[in-house]
């Protein structure tokens, strides 16, 4: 493909369809072809990364054809370009040539592009009465869609699911990369930093034109460093989950977004028209209908990528780096799973929970053993705790000690009511009290054996907890994090702040005691040595939050004398309009403290100009910088991820 540089006229030829989304790339920009029902074409540029979007109305009976003259300036942010309009379609682009009227392409254009996700094959395409546009339910479910969409109005959405905030800058979504070799511009790798670096995030592949967007609702792509020897290589594909794979098919949404596309009426409407494509046999939902945005962790000989919405999807590393989805991680009657598991380290079994919805709604809480199978994993059930339908409580985490499974419920809740309000369906019951259960870990709550304990928590909405251990036999120090005001939690980053801190629960008296932990700080996604999980923690490494996302990064010494405002032992900040995530702990070879490895983290610029994965030493008072890795793209800012050594990689099921 051509590099496009000053006006060039595009001709597409476009096949009677409806809204494909067809992906090619260009040496210095990357273009996202797009079909939607208006007569602009539109430019998002974020430093290398641009999106056109191209005009039109109603599919031709025949092949058509669109010139589209642009004059492209990498300076501009969004700018509106003419379109002459030689043919009204609505159309999948089957092919596209570029004239270039300023220059001849270079000879290395092929090789230093990133690769993007495949178009379905036009065969595929047809096979599916939806994507056809043909049936009274397809025309039903159109006319619905184009209906509701006149209803919204851009200029009022908040600035948490405003496009162009939350599709803008440190979040600007981007194309996939394929394994390339990236620059070391500080220090060396350690020699014994060995294996891939795994990151899930949320990256919007395809949107309603109108509706607001959350940071959350974005489709799952892992971004990966894969280190070996010294040197670093970096790749980022989309996660093929089934809900990506049909709205890829057919190049728009088919499913509504869950934190920013169901508010209010229209987030009604929204739901009602999903239902109907149910129901005509347009979308498929018997495989899931998730993102799989959110984490992504190492069980069994599995790369999973995780979210609240679906089961987990397996992904593959091939020996080049590549990253392929394989397959939904099953377990027998469940639909749906955390996205923070917790995993023993010495057994290496996993403890999630899932929430059975909507008939006879509960949350299950249960442990899978890591049999070294490659088969469908079996669980055993461990609690069943019964929710109410009209209000049931949001838990995001959980936590494990060597005895125990800890279960929370707190105030922030889901009411379907809220809708007719013109409000989200998460939203906060002030006059609930939150709960902790202690759940053994190990046997069925019987007569005679252990039973689940309850301890209640007026106040405490943790969301994320760091670690959980015993203290004698009478008491259970759980640290984590909450959000203030919990109202507002759903507004983030806007309008909130977090809070660190220590539950302390006696199991003879049934108290919950609270301690602040540096309430001076910000703190959110800690992380620990992965090998004390469920053990006593001395150190723990969380991000900084700044003016608006996390700043830098601070170790704290649980176990330091004296007052627990004062736990703050290292600290690292990224440096003017730099933010980063959650930070990744990585053991040493021959690890002689716990905190003996690295911390690495992914940052990036606040303008979405450049990313860069750091790695710090962990022991270091002042979180010293080891080396920092220049990534070949943007990564648009994500949540969580893992660490997997190339010796558990050579595991053949996995690559």
């Amino acid at each position: 493909m051509q590099h496009l540089c000053g006006e060039s006229i595009i001709n597409l030829d476009i096949m009677r369809s409806l809204g494909n989304v067809v992906h090619t790339s260009f040496h210095e920009f990357q273009f996202m072809f797009r079909c939607v029902r208006e007569t602009q074409c539109f430019l998002h540029h974020s430093v290398g990364d641009c999106s056109l979007s191209i005009g039109n109305i109603m599919p031709p009976r025949r092949s058509s054809r669109l010139m589209v003259k642009c004059e492209l300036d990498p300076t501009l942010g969004h700018t509106t370009f003419p379109v002459e309009k030689l043919a009204k379609t609505n159309g999948a682009i089957q092919d596209m040539r570029v004239e270039n009227l300023s220059r001849k392409p270079r000879s290395n254009d092929k090789e230093t592009l990133p690769k993007v996700i495949e178009p379905f094959s036009l065969h595929e395409l047809l096979q599916n009465p939806f994507a056809r546009g043909e049936g009274l339910g397809a025309t039903i479910c159109s006319l619905a869609d184009s209906l509701v969409t006149s209803f919204l109005k851009v200029s009022e959405l908040k600035p948490w699911v405003d496009p162009q905030v939350v599709l803008s800058g440190l979040f600007a979504p981007v194309c996939e990369t394929d394994p390339t070799k990236c620059r070391i511009i500080y220090g060396h790798l350690p020699d014994d930093l060995n294996g891939i670096y795994l990151r899930n995030g949320p990256n919007v592949a395809h949107r309603h034109r109108r509706d607001g967007i959350h940071l959350l609702d974005g489709d799952g792509m892992i971004h990966s460093v894969r280190i070996r020897n010294g040197l670093a290589s970096f790749c980022s594909r989309f996660v093929h989950t089934s809900r990506f794979r049909q709205e890829q098919a057919v190049g728009r949404p088919l499913f509504p977004k869950l934190f920013g596309g169901i508010i209010g009426p229209v987030g009604v409407a929204r739901v009602l028209i999903t239902i109907l494509r149910i129901t005509f046999g347009l979308i498929d939902i018997s495989h899931g209908w998730g993102v799989s945005n959110t984490n992504v962790a190492f069980f069994d000989g599995h790369v999973l990528s995780l979210s609240e919405d679906d089961m987990p999807y397996i992904i593959k590393i091939t020996e080049s780096g590549d990253l392929i989805t394989l397959r939904r991680f099953e377990i027998p009657s469940k639909s749906y799973m955390c996205a923070h598991p917790k995993f023993d380290p010495v057994t290496g079994d996993m403890y999630a929970f899932s929430l059975n919805f909507p008939f006879s709604p509960s949350y299950s809480i249960f442990r899978v053993p890591a049999d070294g199978q490659d088969a469908s994993h079996v669980y055993v059930p461990l609690l069943d705790v019964p929710v109410p339908l009209l209000e049931v409580p949001m838990v995001h985490d959980l936590a494990i000690t060597q005895r125990f499974v800890i279960f929370p419920t707190n105030q922030i809740v889901m009411r379907l009511g809220r809708l007719t309000k013109g409000e989200t369906p998460l939203g906060y019951n002030g006059d609930k009290i939150g709960r902790i259960c202690l759940l053994p870990r190990y046997g069925l709550p019987g007569e005679t054996g252990p039973k689940p304990r309850w301890f209640e928590a007026p106040g405490i909405n943790f969301l994320h907890f760091l670690n959980a251990w015993e203290e004698g036999n009478d008491e259970v120090v759980l640290l984590g994090t909450q959000v203030f005001p919990v109202e507002k939690f759903h507004e983030f980053p806007f309008n909130i702040t977090f809070g660190l801190y220590e539950l302390r629960l006696n199991m003879r008296t049934g108290s919950v005691e609270p301690t602040t932990l540096c309430s001076e700080l910000e703190l959110e996604v800690g992380v620990i040595n992965p090998k004390y999980m469920g053990r006593r923690t001395r150190y723990a490494y969380y991000a900084l939050r700044g003016s608006l996302f996390f700043k830098g990064v601070v170790k704290l010494d649980l176990m330091l004398e004296g007052p627990r405002e004062e736990c703050v032992v290292g600290k690292r900040e990224f440096g003017e309009g730099k933010y980063g995530g959650e930070p990744c702990f990585v053991g040493a070879r021959g690890a002689n403290s716990e905190d003996h490895g690295y911390l690495l983290c992914l940052v990036g610029n606040e303008n979405g100009g450049f990313s860069e994965l750091w790695v710090m030493d962990a022991r270091s008072p002042s979180l010293d910088i080891i080396a920092i890795v220049e990534l070949p793209v943007h990564v648009p800012m994500d949540f969580y991820g893992c660490f997997v050594l190339r010796d558990k990689l050579n595991i053949g099921r996995i690559g």
